[in-house]
C-alpha cells in the first residue's frame, strides 16, 4: 500500500503488476467524489486473453450471488485506491490472504454501501503473465481462491440460496 497525494487517500497494487510513474496521480484524481476506486486492466498486445479467471470464475459467481456488482469490468483488479477510513474498516474485517482479496474488497465495499468507480489507468503488464499464458492450469489455485472468497461472502450475506434460483 502507499499513501497518495493526500494523507486521507491510500492505494493498493498487487505485486504482480508493473505500474507506471503517474499511477499515484491518476488514482488520487479518480477518487474525487467517491469512496473506492478500482482500475480495470489493459495489457499491451494481449487483448482480453489474460482474463481466464475473471471470465470463468469471478464473473459467473458474481452474477449468481452479487448481481448488483457483476458489471464491473475487472473484479480482480490489481490496483485499488480508497479513502483511509474505508481501508481502516475493511482491514478490521479480516480480509482473505491470496488471490481472493481483490474480489473480496469489491464485495465488501459494495455491501457496505461505498460508492465505487472504475478508472482506466493505461496499459500495464503482469510479471506472471508469461508463466500461465500457454498453460492456464497454472491458474487453478487463483481460481480456487477467488471462487472460495465469493462463495464465503455469499454465505456471509445469506445469498448462497441464489444458486437455487439459477437455472442450469
Amino acid at each position: 500500500m502507499w499513501r497518495l497525494a493526500h494523507e486521507h487517500l491510500v492505494g493498493y497494487a498487487g505485486q504482480r503488476i508493473h505500474i507506471g510513474p503517474r499511477i499515484h496521480i491518476t488514482l488520487a484524481d479518480g477518487l474525487l467524489g467517491t469512496h473506492v476506486l478500482r482500475c480495470p486492466e489493459r495489457h499491451a498486445g494481449l487483448g482480453q486473453s489474460d482474463a481466464s479467471v475473471t471470465k470463468l470464475v469471478a464473473k459467473p459467481l458474481l452474477w449468481t450471488f452479487f448481481p448488483e456488482i457483476w458489471h464491473y469490468e475487472q473484479p480482480l483488479s490489481g490496483e485499488i485506491a480508497a479513502k483511509a477510513d474505508v481501508w481502516k474498516k475493511l482491514i478490521k474485517m479480516d480480509p482473505p490472504d491470496g488471490w481472493g482479496v481483490d474480489v473480496w474488497l469489491l464485495i465488501e465495499t459494495a455491501m457496505s454501501g461505498y460508492k465505487i468507480k472504475e478508472v482506466f489507468l493505461g496499459t500495464k503488464s503482469h510479471r506472471s503473465y508469461l508463466s500461465y499464458a500457454t498453460d492456464v492450469s497454472k491458474l487453478a489455485k487463483m481460481g480456487e481462491q477467488v471462487g472460495l472468497a465469493i462463495i464465503q461472502e455469499a454465505i456471509k450475506y445469506q445469498r448462497i440460496d441464489n444458486c437455487m434460483q439459477t437455472k442450469v
